[in-house]
């Protein structure tokens, strides 16, 4: 099989002649590194390629303005102005993505609710497949595209707090303004519906449904999110897509039960123990057979040395019995936490421990 037949495989409850192993496509340095991996077959994943786009009329305007390294964004509406600011500092990964630090979100004030609302019922949509089709030939058989598709409108309204070390300005919201969130999280549901056509009507079949992130518990998961998966992934799984949800939580075991009653057909970036207390067994006994866990590798082992890694990826796949639908990733690590020659061998020694033991237990039937 290629890497792309195998993962198809594992989507359609088939089995592929070897457990899939992947990485996100911005993780690796392309090169010499990259092409050993692949070679030992390690499949490339592009994780978020858009489907839809959007659009303001023209009394809804846009201004950055940059002085230095902080830059201010501001959207000017006929009921007021949102304004942002926010520090970048590319550091250590500015050759993936570049990162930045938010000083100042969006909705700063009780009047503010309006403005964002404003601004969310005035946006247009319309399809663009041209970059996923794009991606879909770039990447042939060496792997798969996923799409991102809509998310739970609870966790859109985060993009107007600010994230990370923002985030406590989202959880204040809810307690001192609970009238106000709650027009905002409607808002977000009303643009989930008017961008929903174009992702039914995409020509991309797995695609990205919001994500696990360990900022909230199982009350606020059932009251907002739980809803949003049970309708949509009825909708969308009459259109034949595969729906996935990024897991990267440490904090998964509290909802999982929850997690069974979405309709979600991949759980993508599950945390692994020792970096989560929520073991295989366990998530196979929660969320049933056909629910794909594509795991993802804790970096915390590759400095237990490669035989310790081989031998962790072993019984790993021998923990989930032959015909289930595993996937093991190296989904946000790639080469991310190397910040110098020694962390660089510790990951590279890693990786390679991993695909070797994959391509020496991983094969169906799994030994």
């Amino acid at each position: 099989m290629n890497l792309k037949e195998r993962f198809n495989a594992v989507m359609h409850r088939e089995n592929p002649d070897r457990v899939p192993f992947y990485y996100y496509h911005s993780q690796f340095r392309h090169g010499t590194f990259e092409r050993e991996m692949r070679n030992k077959g390690l499949g490339i994943l592009v994780p978020g390629v858009p489907l839809v786009r959007s659009f303001h009329g023209g009394d809804v305007k846009y201004e950055t303005r940059i002085e230095g390294n902080i830059t201010t964004k501001s959207i000017h509406t006929p009921v007021g102005t949102l304004s942002q600011r926010f520090e970048i500092d590319p550091g250590k990964l500015h050759y993936l993505h570049g990162r930045s630090r938010t000083l100042e979100p969006l909705i700063k004030t009780e009047a503010d609710y309006d403005t964002a609302i404003y601004i969310l019922d005035n946006q247009e949509f319309y399809a663009d497949y041209q970059l996923y089709r794009q991606k879909e030939a770039e990447v042939g058989e060496d792997g798969i595209v996923r799409g991102i598709g809509i998310s739970p409108p609870y966790q859109m309204t985060m993009q107007f707090f600010g994230f990370r070390e923002m985030l406590p300005r989202w959880f204040v919201a809810q307690l001192r303004n609970p009238h106000e969130f709650d027009k905002l999280v409607r808002a977000c549901e009303r643009q989930v519906e008017r961008e929903l056509p174009f992702i039914q009507g995409s020509p991309c079949e797995v695609l990205a449904l919001g994500s696990f992130n360990g900022y909230f518990g199982p009350r606020h998961f059932e009251k907002y999110c739980l809803p949003f998966y049970e309708k949509y992934s009825h909708i969308l799984h009459k259109k034949g897509k595969i729906l996935c949800s990024h897991a990267h939580a440490p904090t998964l075991k509290p909802l999982k039960h929850l997690i069974a009653k979405t309709g979600l057909d991949v759980i993508e970036s599950y945390t692994l123990p020792p970096m989560s207390d929520f073991s295989i067994p366990e998530a196979r006994e929660a969320w049933g057979d056909n629910m794909v866990i594509w795991a993802n590798m804790p970096e915390a082992v590759f400095y237990e040395g490669a035989e310790y890694t081989k031998n962790y990826i072993r019984d790993l796949i021998r923990s989930d019995p032959p015909g289930n639908r595993l996937v093991i990733g190296a989904g946000e690590i790639g080469l991310q936490g190397t910040a110098d020659e020694r962390t660089e061998k510790v990951f590279k020694n890693g990786l390679r421990a991993v695909a070797d033991a994959i391509n020496q237990y991983g094969k169906y039937p799994v030994a």
